[in-house]
Formats: C-alpha cells, structure tokens, sequence
C-alpha cells in the first residue's frame, strides 16, 4: 500500500480510475445528459423483473427478514415473492433508493453505471494492495470496468454485474493460503465480505465457498489445523449469512406453505451452462471482423442450438496473456517440483469444478443441481487474471518513469477488444416504452386510486415460458410505471391464491368479465401480442370496441364495472409433477402425463380446501400394481390396467388434509418395462389429473 506522503497521488488516481471506468459506460449508453440518463437502455428479457424487484423494495413490499407480499400485484390477493427465494437483498434495496429518488427507468440505469464503476474502483485498490504501481492498478481497473461479462449481464441480469467483491476474493484467499494473521479491524472487514458475498448473486456466493475450500482443506490434509480455522470460520459465516438471506422465504413457507412450481432445474443444464474454455479465449462479437467472423464460423455457429449465455465469457487480451502466464508458470514449477503459484492453482480448481462434466456436473448426478450457470465463473477467473496482470507489469517496471504513455495506447485498446459492440434499436426501446405509458397514462387518468386492472392472458411468474409473441415479463411494465394501480400478474405460479386465473374461459367475454367484476376489477387489459388465432380474432370481430388503443394496437383495454358486493376468488389446490413425470400429452379423448419408475407428485393444499383430487393410472406393458403413499403413509393398493384409454380411478379427499405441502407418491411394483424403440422408458400414465369441487 501507499505511504502517507504518497496517499493523496492515490487519491487522485482513485479518482481517475473512477472517471475512467464512467467514460466508456456514457459512450456505450449514450448517456453523456440527463435525458440519455431517464431514457431506458434496455426493454425485454429479465430488465422488468430486475426492476420489479427495485420497485417493491422502493414501496416498502421488501425487506430483510420479512417474507416478501407486493401489494400491487396479485389483485385481488397481494402477490407471494418469497417463493422465488432470492439472496440479493443488498441490490435490491440500493436499486430501491435509486428508483424511490430518481423513478425505475434512471434508477436501473444508474444501477448499471455504478456497477462498472464500483468493479473498476475495487480492481484499483485490490491491485494496489497487492503492490502494484498506479498505472498498472489503473489498466487492471479499467480492464474490469469494461469486461464483457459486465456490458452483457447488464442486458439480462444486472444482479451479475455487481461484481466489485470478486478482486477482494483473491486478496484474502491469497493471504489465507500464505498463512498470514488478521488484525482486529481486518477480521470486521472479512465478516462484511461474507454478509457481502451472501446477500448478493448466489453464484458469487458459491464462487467464494469454492475458493475458501482449498485455504482449509489442504491445512488439515497436512496436520496443520490452527492455518485451517480462518478459512473454516469464514466458510461457516459465509453459510450463516445465507441462511439468514432466506429467512424471509422460510417463514413464509412455514406459514402459508411452499409451492414447488417456481423454478426447477435438470441435470442437461449443468451441461448447457458450464464453463466451456473457447468461449474465454474466443468472442462472439468483436470489432475486429476478422477475428470475429473465424470465431462465428469455427465455434459460435455450431454452438448455437446446444450453448446458452455465450455472448458474457470472452475474457480480452490482457486477461488471457495473464492466464496463459500463468499457466506456464504453473507447468514449470510441477516440471521443478516447485510449489505452483497460488493464482495458477486456484484457476485450475475453479476450472476442474466449474467446467463442462467437471466437479459442479459430478454433484449434480447426485441431485446437486442448484448452480447450474458455472460458465458465469469466467469473471471471477478475470479477476484474478487481471490482478496477476497488475503484479506482472508491477514487477517488470513496464510503467516506470515517461513509460506511463503507454497506458494512452493499452487503455483505448482494452476498450475496443472487451466491449462488444453497441446494441442496436434504441429507438425501439424508447418506443415500447412510450407504448407501455400510454397504457398506463389512460389508467391513471380514468380510474380511481388503487384501482385493480386484470392482464389476459394469464401468465406465469417467474420462469415462465413466452406466450406467442409476448415476452414473459412483459407484463410487468404496467406495474413499474404506475403509482397505485393493482394488477392481476405477478404472483409466484403454483400459489392457491392465484389458480382461479388459471380456470377462466375467454370464450365467454360477457361471463368473463361479469366473473372479474364480482371480484372488484375496474379494467381488463388485452395483451394482443400474448393471444394466438383464433381467439385474436374472436377478439376483433366481438361486438364490443375496447375503450382503449395503445399507439401500437397491441394492448386493449376495457372498462368494467365493479359488483357492489365484493367477493374474493376462492383458494385453490395445485399440483406439480416432479422429475419422474415427462410433459403432459393429448389427445380428443384424454390427457395424460407418462412417468418412469416411482413418480411423485406435491400438492399445495390452501385453508380451506374443499377439493378432490382425481387422476386416473394406466400401466405400461401389462397391468401393474401400484402402491399409493400420502406424506409417507401408506395410502392404499390398487391393480392399473394395461389399455389404451383404460385407466384405474382414483380419487384423494383433500379437504381433510392439512393446509400446505402434501406429496402423494405412486409406486409400481415387479420389475420396470425396457426401453422403447425410440429410447424412453416408461412405466404408466397419469390420466386426467384435475380438482374436482366436493358440493356442500
């Protein structure tokens, strides 16, 4: 570190590693008033729900330790978040201060600006702290700042971008391997990083968990315990902290029970989203044509259909001959029988875990399917490359004296391989933008305060899958944009109180909207893009006009009339099939879901539940036995024919039961039929699954 007569030099490159890592970000966005600050940079993909989240913390819907209920999403009920359990609370609720003082659209991006930044700023004190010299701390900073990975997370997932803690990683991971002490203060600010790195992105979480393991792991493997407790403390706060992120998501679970529908994952996408290492070394856009073009035609082309998050990987020049000297200088010391450098060491284990059929796939055979994105570890792998880098360049005096011109050439460079190119059509995401206010303009103006405004067609949230041409967040924008107005999306799918949307009929348009008046809405909004024929044009030939056109024709909007009794829609059970189960298939006789050895299914049951549960069981092969448990008691036994459209009955009485998660599980006996020809296994069917309403 600096000395006290050197610290006010540092202050001032501080600074301008700040006004550094800020300049590309304004060119980039273009972003150099305050109108280019308030006009939004991004439109679709997961932008609304990264908003969404700084909107509720902005309204007070969020906040630590409590479970998360937006109150103006979910109408008639309040919508349940803390289903979709999420670790960012440190985001969430800066983009909350944000977009309290400044409106979601300036807030979001200067979450994206400050992202860049504050990654450069901590590049820049990390480096120095390692010893490197001022202008090498401030080419590492720079090269951080404008790194693939952060200029593409910020277009899907800005949570990603927030990442200022990695640097600081390496820095204490380094000093824990060496087997330095802490001071007091220094022991303070390692618990901050571990409340840091467990109330941001998981996948940081996870990245520091990782590297804290060999700081432990070999100590005891060698006898030596006492260099083995800092890191074992640290790892056992780091987890601490985690759990305490969920304590909002676990108290709603025991109280209003937990739905299982919110997201899976399967064992493919540990291969889909592993790290894949061309994609360090080769970028999928590049203003270098040449470069580009050989590596769209020799890797990216055929990785189209089989690879997903590519674009984020493509660590730049400088960070990949700091990899490559690293790794030689590891192969010389295993060639010496040296100690390999602590860099090199830690990249290689990140990469044996992290990498496509590495470690991170070998624990997912075993049900470990929670981080599936390693591919995102090629930032944390930036970060220590770039460091080493600083140190490198330290070493070689390559700045030393009149040399510092040098960084007038490196700097302009760096920015031109990093970032990619400018995304086109602003225009069009200033225009959807100015659709959706006009939206929200008409409602404001013509309905009273907290008005409750139903959103057709119905859609899932999160996760959920685009509906023809409306993207699946989309509509979220009518949330974000309005002051007071409750809406019908947004609640975590699978949840009692949002399953009546799921059973209305847009055949009947009289009876359907006389349905939504009984539950006290004042407006229906028709999302024309999420409608497929026929039923867009039942839409347009139906007798009544809607009283509303957004400027692009694509959301309609009708006025309706509230009951002047008020009535809440009724809970609802759902069901959601687990891994056994393949999806669901058709035809003009039946439904049926086929399912592989043992399948089990998980029943949220609401209080109260006036409900039967009906489903019917046709064997594969020849007529099997089949066992019935119910939350692990033995239910009952019965026999399941082996004909097409010939089913076994059955019927589960679920108002009797406790309100909250209840698994039925089915279990044939004897032996499991082969494979088909096609290569599936199946077992039996579950026909006609549905809830049946027990009459008084």
């Amino acid at each position: 570190m600096a000395t006290r007569a050197n610290r006010p030099l540092d202050i001032l490159c501080f600074f301008l590693a700040g006004f550094l890592c800020l300049l590309p970000c304004a060119y980039y966005f273009d972003c150099f008033s305050l109108e280019g600050l308030t006009r939004p940079w991004y439109a679709l993909g997961d932008i609304p729900l990264m908003c969404g989240y700084c909107q509720a913390f902005a309204e007070g819907d969020g906040y630590p330790f409590l479970p998360h209920f937006v109150s103006r999403l979910n109408a008639p009920y309040t919508a349940n978040w803390a289903d979709f359990p999420t670790t960012e609370e440190l985001i969430w609720a800066y983009g909350g201060i944000l977009t309290r003082l400044f409106g979601v659209i300036a807030a979001y991006n200067l979450s994206i600006l400050s992202a860049h930044v504050s990654a450069g700023l901590s590049m820049f004190l990390c480096a120095r702290w390692r010893g490197a010299d001022r202008a090498a701390s401030l080419l590492a900073a720079f090269a951080f700042s404008v790194s693939r990975f952060l200029f593409v997370r910020d277009a899907a997932h800005i949570v990603l971008s927030f990442c200022w803690h990695l640097p600081i990683y390496w820095l204490v991971t380094q000093n824990l391997w060496e087997g330095r002490s802490f001071s007091r203060k220094q022991w303070v600010g390692l618990m901050l990083l571990c409340w840091v790195a467990a109330w941001q992105n998981p996948y940081f979480w996870y990245g520091w968990l990782l590297m804290l393991l060999p700081c432990w792991l070999q100590p005891l493997l060698v006898r030596e315990r006492r260099r083995a407790y800092p890191a074992l403390l640290l790892s056992a706060a780091s987890v601490l902290f985690l759990l305490l992120s969920h304590v909002d998501t676990i108290v709603s679970w025991l109280l209003w029970g937990r739905s299982a529908q919110t997201f899976s994952r399967t064992i493919n996408e540990l291969q889909i989203y592993g790290l894949r290492l061309p994609e360090l070394f080769l970028p999928c856009q590049h203003h270098l044509k040449p470069l580009d073009e050989w590596a769209q035609q020799h890797y990216f082309q055929a990785m189209l259909n089989t690879g997903y998050e590519m674009e984020s990987h493509y660590l730049g020049l400088l960070a990949i001959f700091a990899v490559l000297h690293l790794a030689w200088r590891g192969l010389v010391a295993l060639a010496r029988r040296q100690p390999v450098p602590f860099k090199a060491g830690m990249m290689t284990w990140l990469v044996a875990v992290g990498v496509c059929g590495g470690l991170n796939m070998c624990a997912g055979c075993f049900g470990l399917l929670l981080f599936r994105c390693t591919c995102r570890f090629s930032v944390l792998l930036l970060a220590g490359a770039l460091l080493h880098l600083a140190e490198g360049l330290t070493r070689r005096r390559v700045f030393r004296g009149k040399r510092w011109a040098w960084l007038f050439l490196l700097i302009p460079l760096t920015c031109l391989d990093s970032m990619p190119p400018r995304p086109p059509g602003k225009d069009f995401i200033w225009d959807t933008m100015q659709n959706q206010r006009a939206l929200v303009g008409y409602l404001e103006k013509n309905l009273p305060a907290r008005s409750q405004v139903f959103q057709w067609p119905v859609m899932d949230f999160p996760e959920g899958h685009k509906l023809n041409k409306l993207e699946p967040y989309e509509q979220l924008y009518a949330y974000l944009l309005s002051k007071t107005l409750r809406f019908s999306f947004g609640d975590c799918k699978g949840r009692p109180e949002s399953q009546w949307q799921q059973s209305l009929d847009p055949n009947d348009k009289e009876a359907l909207f006389k349905q939504l008046e009984s539950y006290g809405f004042e407006a229906f909004v028709l999302y024309r893009a999420g409608v497929a024929n026929p039923q867009l044009a039942a839409w347009d030939t139906w007798s009544r006009k809607p009283d509303f056109v957004s400027p692009w024709n694509d959301l309609w909007v009708y006025r309706l009339h509230p009951a002047s009794v008020i009535q809440k829609p009724p809970l609802m059970p759902s069901v959601s099939f687990g891994p056994s189960f393949y999806n669901e298939e058709h035809d003009n006789r039946m439904r049926w879901h086929w399912a592989f050895g043992t399948a089990q299914m998980e029943i949220i049951v609401p209080d109260p539940c006036p409900y039967r549960f009906e489903f019917g069981i046709s064997a594969m092969g020849s007529p099997t036995n089949f066992r019935l448990w119910l939350d692990g008691r033995f239910l009952t036994q019965v026999e399941a024919p082996a004909e097409y459209a010939v089913y076994r009955q059955m019927t589960v009485d679920l108002s009797r039961l406790k309100p909250g998660i209840r698994r039925l599980r089915l279990q044939p006996q004897g032996s499991l039929p082969g494979r088909l020809e096609d290569g599936a296994r199946l077992s039996f069917q579950l026909v006609n699954p549905r809830f049946e309403k027990i009459q008084p």
